[in-house]
This record gives C-alpha cells, sequence and structure tokens, in this order.
C-alpha cells in the first residue's frame, strides 16, 4: 500500500510541477551593464594620473591579485607596473578603500570568464615613481 501511495503522490508532483510557470528567469540577450547595482564591483580601474606607485593596494590584497612591480627603463628613472589579476580578485574592495590618492575604483562593468591566467592578467597602471606631497 505504501508504493501506491509514494507514485500517486510523485505523479501528482509531475503533473504540478508540468503545469507550473517557471522559476527561473531568462537571461535578456543584450548587455546588461546598465542595469547593474550602483554598489556593483566590477573589475578594477587605475588611473595613471594619481596613482604614485606606493603598493598600499598590492600589500593589502588578502589574495595577491595586485602586484607592483618596477618596470625597466632606460633613462634612468625609477618606474612602475601595477599588474592585476582579476582571476584571482576576491572583489572585496580593500584595495579601492586603501588606496590615499584614489587611483584604484571598482567600475561598474562585467567581467566575462577566460579559460587562460593570461587573458586575466592586465596592466592597471603604469608611470614613475613619485614623491608624495607634503601638505
Amino acid at each position: 500500500m505504501k508504493k501506491t501511495h509514494s507514485l500517486h503522490h510523485v505523479i501528482k508532483e509531475i503533473i504540478h510541477t508540468f503545469f507550473a510557470q517557471p522559476t527561473t528567469i531568462e537571461m535578456p540577450v543584450e548587455t546588461v551593464a546598465d542595469r547593474f547595482h550602483e554598489n556593483y564591483h566590477g573589475k578594477l580601474e587605475g588611473d595613471n594620473q594619481k596613482c604614485i606607485g606606493c603598493g598600499i593596494c598590492a600589500r593589502i590584497c588578502p589574495v595577491a591579485a595586485l602586484v607592483l612591480e618596477q618596470d625597466d627603463v632606460e633613462s634612468g628613472q625609477r618606474s612602475f607596473v601595477l599588474n592585476y589579476d582579476y582571476s584571482q580578485c576576491a572583489y572585496c574592495g580593500l584595495c579601492v578603500d586603501a588606496c590615499p590618492h584614489d587611483a584604484i575604483r571598482f567600475v561598474n562593468t562585467y567581467v566575462n570568464p577566460v579559460t587562460d591566467k593570461n587573458e586575466a592578467q592586465v596592466i592597471l597602471t603604469r608611470g614613475t615613481y613619485q614623491k608624495r606631497k607634503k601638505d
């Protein structure tokens, strides 16, 4: 008798599910970049004009997604490259909050998935080391 009751319950559930409305929302085909929430953390963007190469952002990053490297320049000036690996990024925002010159910010742009790690590594900023201005 239990098997009949279980089978009856399963058939009833199948019929109910067959005629029910979908529970998932179909993703739109068009770009949805303008529909993200204002606090959405997309990829990072750096400002070469504001970045002084202090490396605070790289030191505070808990997953080492930011790496500040010395760039070889023939002119003798000390220059830097701030590399960003968005496949490692936790999108926590610590680097944005820690930057004393507001040189890093999240942009409201969707980050496409990649299969090659080299495609996920981008240069965030490039510049010369600048001395901090005294206030």
